[in-house]
């Protein structure tokens, strides 16, 4: 935070524009970014849609592990539980 305070004060010290600083602060984000998803071992997408799912979806698995004891005709059943089912409780 303070190498890129003093980055800052020194760009604006040679003059730079509001809009030309942000130009530049933005390429160097951008530029980050690409190094930074080229250097992970994982791949970035599946990492975000990871995250959406279980942000917005709470989507949750259980059971992995046994999918390999069941052999080769393994049948994967979806449990959804909604608030919009038929159970009324009065």
């Amino acid at each position: 935070m303070v190498g890129g305070a003093v980055v800052v004060a020194v760009l604006e010290k040679f003059g730079l524009t509001i809009g030309q600083l942000c130009f530049v602060l933005g390429a160097v984000c951008l530029a980050s970014a690409v190094w930074i998803f080229r250097v992970l071992p994982t791949n970035p997408l599946r990492d975000f849609l990871s995250i959406l799912f279980r942000a917005v979806y709470r989507l949750e698995v259980n059971g992995r592990e046994n999918i390999a004891k069941a052999g080769p005709n393994a049948i994967i059943a979806i449990n959804h539980v909604s608030f919009l089912g038929g159970s009324s409780r009065s």
